[in-house]
């Protein structure tokens, strides 16, 4: 009877007993999920516990050139150190968000809502690739106590991009026309999470149509919104940067930052200030190193909210595009993953991986490099600081021959990997 009742709580969502003490700092490998993921999600449990959900198992092929997503998830238990399949969701979804609740009639559950349920095979359009999506306007909850994925209340329109306010309270920033690949709109959606019967409902919309900005939430309850995807164009990318005040339901324009960057690294620091460095210069360099574009970029700058300026900092050691990054229990900033572009003797441009992850310092504003990571990822994995203050990194696409091997560009396989980086002292 132990045995099945210890096996229950770890395919569910118990309580977890606090993660052991580290034995020593840097990265190690923790196991691997039940299925290879990338472009996933991952979340921290009140549990300890970490929900890992959907993304895709790789990039490329597939019948009629359709990718489609996965509807998996795992649960990884940080005291065993152990994976376990967390069921289905009810379809197919590249994740973005994962957002525990925790007041109202979902409190204790999880929702996932909008992201893509298939890329489809790319087409040319106005000078540039792209990719056309099915975007859903669905959302699901997941319950821990059960293990079991259900309906949550549906979008109004599709939108990718989310963040939880000071209150509890989710808003959904920026939408598309139709379900399938289509122009962005300025439309923002919220959900009052403490409602008896939770509902979608627009607010005031962004000055700016755009889609996947990249979201910050202020000390003082405000929300940044910087970048985004705009237009079907070459040059696609929002120049813009806007904030939300949701006590008065208005979006201001904020000073723009000093360059466009597609999927950037945006970390709010201790001070209030926000970081924002890596991603790439134009939505198709960052997938496509055939048009020669700009490489991915190292730059680094800081938005201080008070002054509504940005200001120069310290560059990576690598150039990044689709990096992940989290912010340590000491204050710093670790920045892990992402592929850099190379082009060899022969001009034949490929994607590699950074070497190493770093770290960013906003004492002295430098940067350092850790010890690589036990398997190379090159970009799309997903991370989570667990309650111990190690940092939890699952997934992503890797290119390589075994764990240390030679790179081999193009070869776009997810992993089913996860891997710690614990913090020295």
């Amino acid at each position: 009877m132990l045995a099945a009742v210890s096996l229950i709580c770890t395919a569910l969502a118990c309580a977890a007993s606090p993660e052991p003490a580290p034995k020593q700092a840097g990265w190690s490998n923790t196991g691997a999920m039940t299925a290879a993921r990338a472009e996933h999600t991952a979340a921290l449990l009140p549990s300890g516990q970490v929900l890992v959900a959907g993304g895709l198992d790789h990039l490329g092929g597939g019948d009629a050139g359709e990718w489609t997503c996965l509807s998996t998830s795992d649960l990884y238990d940080p005291a065993m150190g152990t994976w376990a399949d967390a069921g289905s969701m009810l379809g197919p979804r590249c994740t973005w968000d994962l957002l525990p609740i925790s007041k109202g009639p979902y409190a204790g559950k999880v929702m996932v809502g909008g992201g893509i349920s298939a890329y489809v095979e790319s087409y040319w359009l106005n000078g540039a690739w792209w990719w056309a999506h099915r975007i859903l306007s669905t959302t699901e909850l997941f319950d821990p106590t059960t293990g079991t994925w259900s309906p949550g209340p549906p979008l109004l329109k599709h939108s990718i991009a989310f963040i939880q306010l000071a209150d509890g309270k989710l808003l959904a920033v920026g939408s598309f026309v139709a379900g399938t690949d289509s122009p962005p709109t300025s439309e923002v959606q919220l959900l009052d999470v403490s409602a008896p019967e939770p509902a979608w409902r627009f607010v005031q919309p962004m000055n700016d149509a755009r889609v996947g900005p990249a979201l910050v939430l202020l000390d003082d309850g405000e929300v940044l919104a910087v970048g985004g995807w705009a237009t079907h164009t070459a040059d696609s990318l929002s120049p813009a940067a806007e904030r939300y005040d949701p006590v008065n339901d208005r979006w201001t324009r904020a000073a723009p930052p000093p360059t466009k960057r597609w999927h950037p690294v945006v970390i709010k620091l201790p001070s209030g200030d926000v970081l924002f460095t890596a991603g790439c210069y134009a939505s198709d360099s960052c997938d496509d190193p055939a048009f020669l574009r700009p490489e991915p970029s190292a730059e680094a700058w800081i938005y201080e909210p008070a002054r509504d300026v940005w200001r120069p900092t310290s560059p990576m050691n690598y150039p990044r595009a689709y990096a992940n990054g989290t912010l340590l229990d000491s204050g710093k900033v670790l920045v892990a993953s992402g592929n850099w572009k190379r082009i060899s003797d022969g001009g034949h441009v490929d994607y590699y991986p950074a070497p190493a992850p770093e770290i960013f310092d906003p004492i002295t504003e430098t940067w350092s490099t850790t010890d690589p990571m036990p398997h190379y990822v090159e970009r799309a994995g997903a991370m989570v600081t667990l309650q111990s203050g190690a940092v939890l990194f699952t997934g992503g696409y890797v290119n390589y021959i075994g764990d240390t091997g030679p790179v081999i560009p193009g070869a776009d396989l997810a992993t089913s990997e996860a891997q710690i980086f614990r913090e020295g002292q």
